[in-house]
């Protein structure tokens, strides 16, 4: 599995690159391409230190069951709301 940690920050050094270029840019129509390229690669730097922390959070969450810090539950609600212990 990839790690999206440092696809993220590959994301931002592609980002911050494209920047460049398009501040040094002379033609208008260049630095509106590499500005699209900005957005994109920010884009995709965000959706994947959003992933990293949806991988962090179930981690955690999977620890917790491992260690039984978060047991199942006891009580169990069934259709049209009655409950029963077993």
């Amino acid at each position: 599995m990839y790690d999206p940690t440092a696809m993220a920050k590959s994301y931002r050094r592609r980002a911050a690159e494209f920047r460049a270029k398009a501040d040094s840019a002379a033609v208008p129509a260049t630095r509106a391409v590499y500005l699209g390229l900005v957005r994109t690669f920010d884009s995709l730097a965000g959706s994947a230190e959003e992933f990293v922390e949806d991988l962090r959070l179930e981690r955690l969450a999977l620890a917790m069951v491992i260690e039984n810090r978060f047991p199942p539950p006891t009580t169990f609600v069934g259709v049209g709301g009655s409950s029963y212990v077993p």
